[in-house]
């Protein structure tokens, strides 16, 4: 309206002055929203005012504005939650007013399992969300259902095979399904282990089991045999690998149950032969030929062999004839059926016959070494044997008596004395001789010619005599500077033999044997020609 003002001083009025004032109506608003409403879903922004004329505009979070009273929103995202603040203006005058709008997120949510998986097993399904405290719902295969996170179904079979999809929910928002595959796959049929039934030592072993789509094969054995092929083959087979043998087969990751096979090793057919007598006999001797045999199985069949052509009706284990020659062979075969995989031929050794001429009479002769023995000299007899066989014996006599230990070809003596006999009986080992002993020819010992210790005043002492083979020698009236003495034992054989010096025709000299036998020994000096001789006694 119009307002007059009049202004009075000391009495006195001025005149009145008016002045027109307007006061323009506000456009009352109040401001709602649509929300709380799920991330990714649309909302609404409103007033309450109609005041005609009004002008309106809006700001809120991450910059919002709006010039319109009642703007829309199609697509939230959490970042728009906030206030929202709305400003009304009519005539030049403002008013606002402010309303909250809440975006709810919408969980995102996951689906895994344990799949792929074998019959029987428990199938573990396990469910995620972005969001804590969502709750979750699965559907699944033959109207499958749970409200469980991470929810389990026992022993498991093709029937749960398929998709499993879950969805998670928090505070009215449901995320989008979540899905995961599920293969159940069977568990494989038991295989058929297989093995050759008959078999033997150094034969192949032949596993086998029947081929199955996409398996992987494991066998097991004894001795610690493993194999991943499905027919092995063990080559040679030995007894150590008799026993049973497993197999288990796998599919998809999925393991059968097994089966085994026994595997018996059986002792290969053997047989052996041999000739009697021997392989080696005299012309006319009855000979049999034997086989022996192991392992060869139910009624084996038996051939004899004479220079590799079968002989007629010799089918049994024996085989005797008398008509031999040298180089004719003889050998067994054995045919055995039902010992080892196939039929088995084994044969003996090869006998090679070796038939002598029958001998009548051995022979025999010696020699000597001087070829006119001298008495007390070293004499050598040698024997010279006549069919005697490959290794004849000897037994060589002085006067008639056999001479102990003088039992080879020759013999050796120095103690002869004159018109001593010597002779050698020898016996024969060829198999063929008739007469299996013959004595030689002899060799009379002569006189002696020459004159022995041409000094005659040579003294020659031992002392101690007995001795314990520590003893010393003297002697006088040497007619060599140097002298050659020897000791033989009781057959001749020389034991010690030293050559001394003499110092003015005389010898000092001491003697130490070390584990010379007790027993008489002659202790010869040689001077020149001359021999000198003492008996002595060790003990």
């Amino acid at each position: 309206g119009n307002y007059t003002v009049t202004v009075t001083k000391d009495g006195c009025n001025s005149l009145p002055v008016t002045t027109q004032v307007t006061v323009n109506p506000i456009a009352p608003v109040i401001a709602t929203n649509s929300s709380p409403v799920c991330e990714g879903s649309g909302f609404n922004l409103s007033t309450t005012s109609s005041s005609a004329g009004a002008t309106y505009s809006w700001t809120g979070p991450n910059s919002y504005t709006a010039v319109v009273q009642n703007p829309a929103i199609s697509s939230s995202t959490l970042g728009m939650s906030g206030d929202y603040i709305v400003t009304a203006t009519l005539n030049g005058c403002s008013t606002k007013d402010t309303t909250t709008v809440l975006i709810k997120p919408v969980p995102v949510a996951t689906a895994a399992s344990n799949a792929p998986m074998c019959d029987g097993a428990t199938l573990n399904l396990t469910g995620t969300s972005t969001v804590s405290g969502s709750s979750f719902a699965w559907s699944g295969p033959s109207g499958y259902s749970s409200n469980a996170q991470s929810p389990s179904i026992p022993s498991a079979t093709s029937v749960n095979t398929g998709s499993y999809m879950v969805t998670a929910t928090k505070d009215g928002c449901t995320s989008q399904p979540a899905t995961t595959t599920v293969i159940v796959h069977p568990i494989p049929a038991t295989p058929v282990a297989n093995a050759n039934s008959i078999m033997c030592d150094g034969s192949p072993l032949n596993l086998s089991t029947a081929s199955v789509l996409n398996a992987s094969y494991s066998w097991t054995g004894p001795g610690g045999f493993t194999s991943a092929l499905q027919n092995p083959t063990i080559n040679p087979a030995t007894f150590i690998h008799a026993g049973y043998y497993s197999l288990r087969i796998t599919v998809n990751g999925c393991v059968s149950e097994k089966d085994s096979v026994n595997v018996k090793v059986n002792i290969i057919p053997k047989i052996g032969g041999y000739a009697s007598p021997n392989d080696t006999i005299c012309d006319g001797t009855l000979t049999t030929y034997v086989a022996v045999h192991s392992n060869g199985g139910v009624n084996p069949a038996f051939q004899w062999y004479k220079n590799y052509n079968p002989i007629p009706g010799a089918t049994a284990l024996v085989y005797s004839t008398s008509t031999l020659k040298t180089g004719d062979v003889f050998y067994c075969t054995m045919y055995s059926v039902g010992v080892c995989t196939d039929p088995v031929v084994v044969s003996t050794d090869t006998i090679f016959m070796v038939v002598l001429p029958i001998i009548t009479q051995p022979s025999a002769t010696i020699s000597s070494v001087p070829a006119i023995p001298q008495p007390n000299r070293l004499v050598n007899f040698t024997a010279h044997v006549t069919n005697g066989g490959p290794d004849p014996k000897y037994q060589w006599q002085l006067n008639g008596v056999n001479q102990i230990g003088a039992t080879y070809a020759t013999w050796s003596a120095y103690n002869l004395q004159p018109f001593d006999k010597v002779n050698v009986i020898i016996t024969s080992n060829d198999p063929c001789a008739i007469s299996k002993t013959a004595s030689s020819d002899t060799i009379t010992i002569g006189f002696p010619t020459s004159i022995y210790n041409i000094e005659e005043t040579t003294s020659f002492n031992v002392y101690p005599n007995p001795n314990d083979g520590n003893f010393k020698i003297t002697a006088a009236n040497i007619a060599a500077g140097a002298v050659k003495l020897e000791l033989l034992n009781t057959v001749g054989l020389v034991v010690y033999k030293e050559e001394i010096n003499t110092v003015n025709k005389q010898i000092d000299h001491d003697i130490k044997l070390s584990g010379i036998a007790s027993g008489i020994y002659l202790l010869k000096l040689y001077d020149n020609g001359a021999v000198n001789t003492v008996k002595l006694t060790i003990r």
